[in-house]
């Protein structure tokens, strides 16, 4: 219902999906990423690091958001935690050359 609030371009209505979910340790990867999003679209970077850090402890999985969780972090201020997610995000493959990207914005500044 989400997807399709989204695509009719009804914001509020598809907000309210995310407010439905009784269990989030029930939703599913799609579903926590489309949750990130949003809050990270809304700036609500620690409400997007705290579904992050949930969807980690429910899938058992840190490689999933671990790019998000770097961007959220530093958006809070917490660089030093935001390199070390970065540092580790470059021993995944599917992640490295994204992550390496940033890490090297990151010492720009």
């Amino acid at each position: 219902m989400y997807d399709l609030r989204m695509a009719q371009n009804q914001q509020q209505n598809a907000r309210r999906n995310f407010e439905l979910v009784g269990n989030w340790a029930h939703a599913s990867p799609d579903f926590f990423e489309k949750k990130v999003d949003f809050e990270m679209q809304q700036k609500n970077f620690q409400n997007a690091l705290d579904y992050i850090e949930l969807a980690e402890s429910t899938f058992g999985n840190r490689s999933l958001f671990i790019v998000k969780k770097s961007i959220a972090l530093a958006n809070l201020q917490q660089i030093n935690q935001a390199i070390a997610t970065l540092k580790e995000c470059r021993t995944y493959p599917s992640t490295k050359e994204t992550c390496e990207t940033l890490l090297a914005q990151i010492d720009k500044t």
